[in-house]
């Protein structure tokens, strides 16, 4: 009767563990779902600058909400780089709105420079933010 209790626990035990161990990958797939939906949040805005050279209003707001559990999900680099690519957005929208009334050619031409760093910015955003999400999306196999 004792040998019954013990295969008995040891049996309960194994059913413990295995269960742990799948709530645990679980919780990590969930979690990795949602840090991947910021990262292509992130990425898709930077994709839209790029190939529009502008920034709407929409998209910079789209950008916050996607990212809005950043705190969360991430440590405090992601939250920073987020908070760049939100801050270069609306610089570069703000340089292109006064370069469209800009009548001063010293002045355009000023504009047009920082307007060409800040796009250039953006266009070398692409492997820095995948350099950013990295530690967090990579997958290893252990």
């Amino acid at each position: 009767m004792a040998i019954w209790t013990i295969i008995f626990g040891i049996f309960t035990l194994a059913i413990l563990l295995a269960q742990y161990l799948l709530q645990r990958s679980n919780f990590r797939l969930a979690l990795y779902d949602k840090r991947y939906a910021v990262f292509l949040s992130a990425m898709e805005y930077i994709s839209k600058i790029v190939q529009s050279a502008r920034v709407e209003d929409d998209e910079l707001m789209k950008l916050l909400r996607n990212s809005k559990d950043k705190e969360f999900l991430f440590g405090s680099e992601v939250g920073d780089y987020i908070q760049s690519l939100y801050s270069h957005g609306v610089d570069l929208e703000k340089v292109r709105s006064l370069l469209d009334v800009e009548k001063n050619q010293t002045q355009r031409e000023r504009l047009v420079t920082q307007q060409t760093e800040l796009f250039r910015w953006f266009k070398n955003q692409f492997e820095e933010g995948k350099r950013c999400f990295e530690p967090y999306l990579a997958i290893r196999s252990k």
